[in-house]
């Protein structure tokens, strides 16, 4: 009878330890979730500036700021906006800039803190160089 209850108490303790891990589990698995899906927002805005005519480069200022979206998917609201900054051509010799891009999508997990994705690219933006006069 005594090994019948150790025997018990033994599968009991790895029992409770397992589905102790099967909790864990799927928090991680829902939080790899939520940073896939901003993940995929967020290069999504990045395919879509991307794709933009040289007009919208044009009319950009030195910094901008898109609105924010918000998006929901999976039952999450995600916010998501990007950022793009000219950065100026330091040595004159070459003709182009870079306008450095920033995608964020930003959400709220259940602990109630919020958690953000950024990518960070840069697109070259030909420039129009002030010809010499030939005279």
């Amino acid at each position: 009878m005594l090994e019948v209850v150790l025997a018990v108490t033994v599968v009991s303790m790895v029992l409770v330890a397992v589905a102790g891990l099967f909790c864990k589990t799927t928090q991680l698995v829902t939080r790899a979730g939520e940073y896939t899906a901003a993940a995929n927002l967020a290069q999504g805005m990045l395919e879509e500036l991307k794709a933009k005519d040289n007009s919208f480069w044009q009319a950009c200022d030195e910094e901008y700021r898109s609105p924010v979206e918000t998006v929901l998917l999976n039952g999450r609201r995600y916010q998501c906006f990007y950022h793009i900054k000219i950065l100026p051509d330091h040595d004159r010799v070459v003709a182009q800039t870079l306008r450095r891009l920033a995608q964020v999508a930003v959400w709220t997990q259940a602990e109630h803190s919020p958690v953000e994705v950024n990518f960070n690219t840069y697109i070259p933006f030909a420039v129009a160089l002030p010809t010499a006069d030939p005279q």
